[in-house]
């Protein structure tokens, strides 16, 4: 149920916020992935949850990455004023670990693929 969900996460979050911890250790991850399905489906639990995804974000720069769309997701409904500053809230602090460029799009894929793609014309183009 929601209420006990919900105490779950705010000690996985009080476990998340220790400043001894650096990393995402197997057990913290095994914790999330546990929980995970609840995390992203049940709006029950919607604040705690964004908190628990931006404090793993905090320690993983690629799980802020992967889970990006989680905050932007929930920025959409301006209605529910708590859930956007909840969620203002992570991205702040997110962008004060990692940068501002850690919710940018990954053009390093693009960038590659665009050089392929002119490799290929200029070899065509001296074939004549």
């Amino acid at each position: 149920d929601a209420e006990t969900l919900n105490k779950c996460l705010i000690i996985l979050n009080c476990a998340l916020d220790t400043p001894q911890l650096k990393t995402i250790t197997p057990t913290l991850q095994l914790t999330f992935n546990e929980l995970e399905v609840e995390i992203f489906q049940n709006p029950d639990i919607r604040n705690n949850a964004l908190e628990t995804v931006a404090l793993f974000g905090m320690l993983d720069k690629e799980f802020a990455k992967d889970h990006k769309a989680f905050f932007f997701a929930n920025l959409v409904d301006l209605t529910l004023e708590s859930t956007a500053c909840t969620v203002l809230k992570c991205i702040v602090d997110l962008f004060c670990v990692h940068g501002a460029r850690v919710f940018e799009e990954d053009n390093d894929a693009v960038r590659d693929a665009s050089k392929i793609d002119t490799s290929r014309k200029r070899n065509t183009n001296s074939i004549d």
